[in-house]
């Protein structure tokens, strides 16, 4: 008696669950969206107008005390997102002797690049000031906002001063100019 109770009520269950399911109507919409995407930005730096910057800023020869001058840098984010942080660096900075004139003081260990003064402006608000061969740490600028550009100045002399130790010498070095988010 037990199996036909039980077999009674699981048809009965079925049986409600069926009607239950044919009878229950609703009403329903659905819209979709397609063609979703994400598109990351980019921060792009072009620093006198090229992008990469390869040409030389600065190619100077028969330098001697006294002599000055400046260079301008224009920087521009041609990205389409805004850099917070500006910053340039002299990297790979090398003393070369060369020539070494008998009125040059011995020993000859390159002393150029210690005599240089240098200067970054940016407007005029002075970023670096000092020695070109203490230029080796990240000099910060304000950012540059997408499509923004501005000039910087890179301001160089060699003090009257300076005796025969620069004779013949070169300096060389890399600017490195970098944009960050």
């Amino acid at each position: 008696m037990n199996k036909k109770i039980l077999i009674s009520i699981i048809g009965i269950a079925l049986a409600s669950a069926i009607l239950t399911g044919v009878t229950v109507a609703y009403f329903m919409d659905q819209e979709t969206s397609k063609g979703n995407t994400f598109a990351a930005g980019s921060l792009d730096l072009a620093v006198n107008t090229e992008n990469p910057w390869t040409s030389k800023l600065v190619t100077l020869s028969d330098v001697k005390p006294s002599d000055s001058g400046s260079y301008d840098v224009k920087v521009e984010n041609v990205g389409t997102i805004n850099g917070s942080k500006l910053s340039f660096k002299l990297e790979n900075i090398t003393e070369d002797k060369g020539t070494t004139p008998e009125s040059e003081t011995l020993p000859d260990n390159g002393e150029l690049c210690a005599n240089i003064d240098v200067k970054l402006m940016d407007g005029t608000t002075e970023l670096y000031t000092g020695k070109l061969n203490g230029f080796t740490a990240n000099v910060l600028a304000a950012g540059l906002d997408a499509g923004a550009s501005r000039t910087l100045k890179f301001e160089y002399s060699i003090a009257s001063t300076v005796d025969n130790v620069i004779q013949g010498d070169k300096c060389s070095f890399d600017i490195t100019a970098t944009l960050e988010q």
